[in-house]
């Protein structure tokens, strides 16, 4: 049902409206309510915000059509007015609809002609709504879509790759070269090339046409499931943990190189460390160490390897799914301002 407010201080028009619109009143397709001037029209939008079409007068008493025109504007309501006045007043007309009114009818009012513009305006309704709507929809998928990833393949039979990144920015943008950056890192790897060369390649290949300008940390490492030599490059990304099978949790060794897409030319540094059999490689994002409670404070680094001490030797499944409860009661209800995504891998030797 649509509600219709008729502004007028004309004592019969009430009468008449409800006569010419009797079918969709009964049919529930329309309800009309009606105010002498724009002083009790507000009254009538505070008390009904459900109101979506205002039909008002010009020349009323106590408060005239433009004035309560320039006020429903003031209001920022999902609401269209159409005004009525004397055949020829072309000035007032003019200033209505530029404070506006969405359509005019003129005195003496044909009620075919208030019909056919009623249905009209109210299409013009119903497409601002739509494209409110739509536009709620796209700033809710650029607040949920982020750029953080992972993955993990195989090269050859013994070597595990292992990738987490973290792209800049938010929303589609981010996705979009989040998925290319994604790409780009599993074809180059699975070319055999070594993690810190893959990297340096990737590098070149975004910084060549990046007119979005944005960036992306990447640690990736190649896992010798044989031996448990882990080779890696770190292109500006927050280092893994080593979760020790008897107890102790060590840092990756960081490398000191720079994100991936920022500057072209750039050579990254080679890294390697060693699992042992029972031990478990644990990658994350900043959105773990970076997230905030009530008070602005962060998780830090500290929380996190705390946090992995009192787990170690948890299956990978526990250890991230705690991690995220971990995280969670920390901030509370404090809304996330960053993706949280991590990774974790046991190795169990031969």
């Amino acid at each position: 049902m649509v509600k219709i407010l008729v502004v007028d201080d004309e004592p019969d028009l009430e009468l008449l409206v409800r006569q010419r619109f009797r079918r969709q009143i009964r049919g529930g397709e329309y309800a009309f309510v009606f105010a002498p001037n724009g002083a009790e029209a507000l009254t009538v939008m505070e008390r009904e915000p459900d109101v979506e079409l205002v039909l008002t007068d010009i020349n009323m008493p106590v408060m005239d059509g433009l004035t309560l025109l320039a006020r429903l504007g003031e209001m920022d309501l999902m609401v269209k007015s159409v005004i009525v006045s004397a055949y020829g007043d072309m000035t007032n007309i003019r200033t209505a609809m530029n404070r506006g009114a969405a359509d005019f009818l003129t005195k003496p009012i044909d009620f075919a002609d208030l019909e056919i513009t009623v249905q009209k305006t109210l299409h013009q309704l119903a497409e601002l709504k739509e494209a409110a709507r739509e536009h709620e929809r796209l700033k809710s998928l650029e607040r949920e879509v982020g750029g953080d990833f992972y993955d993990f393949f195989l090269i050859d039979t013994e070597r595990l790759a292992l990738v987490i990144a973290d792209v800049s920015g938010k929303g589609v943008p981010a996705a979009l070269f989040m998925a290319m950056s994604r790409a780009l890192l599993k074809a180059t790897a699975l070319l055999g090339v070594p993690p810190a060369e893959c990297l340096g390649l990737v590098n070149e290949q975004l910084c060549r046409d990046n007119r979005s300008e944005m960036f992306v940390t990447v640690f990736y490492g190649v896992l010798d499931t044989a031996s448990g030599r882990l080779e890696y490059g770190n292109a500006g990304h927050n280092p893994p943990y080593v979760v020790r099978a008897g107890g102790g949790v060590e840092p990756v060794p960081r490398t000191g190189d720079m994100v991936l897409g920022g500057l072209e030319g750039i050579a990254y540094h080679a890294g390697s460390s060693a699992l042992a059999p029972g031990d478990t490689l644990v990658l994350y994002t900043d959105g773990v160490t970076e997230a905030m409670d009530a008070d602005e404070r962060l998780f830090t680094e500290g929380r996190l390897e705390e946090y992995l001490g009192r787990v170690s030797g948890s299956s990978p499944e526990d250890m991230i799914r705690g991690m995220v409860e971990e995280v969670r009661r920390f901030a509370g209800e404090t809304p996330r301002s960053d993706d949280l995504t991590a990774l974790a891998v046991a190795y169990r030797g031969r």
